[in-house]
């Protein structure tokens, strides 16, 4: 059984709902129905990184712990927690719900799939400033047309079967050439994963 999920904090989402009102869906795949296997739990538990900065986006990430102990079978695993950091070029799976298009928005039923590589820092840096920092991995295609995008905020990037990232924040047109998106890089908070998980 396992009661703990990483999820990305979004502050304006959580300031408009009570706890009991939020659910879990462990397992989803297609949104318009219930899936062979699927599992819903409440939230127990709300635990946001302490040096978490709404305005940045800095330590955009938060653990949630659910009502209901999810049971691992074959169609719920876990997912290591990445305690080193992925080097640039290394291909990754990002996943999510979030919009197949742009400027018009229209959310995906399915969980996506898309396959992206891991991109030096450096081109972060130059396009996004002081917005994009230490705790932020850098990842998509500098040719464009493949990133994550509106709606995928919360969702994995996962590299060789480790979790490395959580979707944080792109640019406002996604997949839009040399603009990879910005993802909490979880090598840096393997640690206090690890330890609060242990003391809750």
């Amino acid at each position: 059984m396992i009661r703990y999920s990483v999820l990305v904090y979004s502050e304006q989402c959580l300031q408009c709902l009570k706890m009991g009102d939020l659910t879990v869906h462990i397992g989803e795949h297609d949104l318009r129905k219930h899936d062979d296997g699927e599992q819903i739990s409440k939230v127990a538990k709300l635990i946001r990184y302490p040096e978490y900065e709404a305005s940045t986006l800095k330590n955009d990430i938060m653990l949630v712990r659910l009502d209901t102990p999810a049971l691992l079978g074959d169609k719920i695993k876990t997912i290591p927690v990445a305690k080193e950091c992925v080097p640039v070029g290394t291909k990754c799976v990002v996943s999510g719900w979030g919009t197949t298009t742009f400027p018009a928005v229209n959310y995906a039923y399915r969980l996506q799939c898309l396959e992206i590589s891991i991109v030096s820092k450096d081109i972060c840096n130059t396009t996004y400033g002081a917005l994009f920092n230490d705790n932020h991995i850098c990842a998509g295609a500098i040719e464009g047309g493949k990133d994550s995008c509106r709606g995928d905020s919360g969702s994995s990037l996962v590299c060789n079967g480790i979790l490395h990232g959580i979707v944080s924040w792109g640019p406002q047109k996604c997949g839009d050439k040399n603009k990879p998106a910005a993802y909490t890089e979880i090598c840096k908070f393997w640690k206090w994963i690890e330890e609060t998980i242990r003391i809750n």
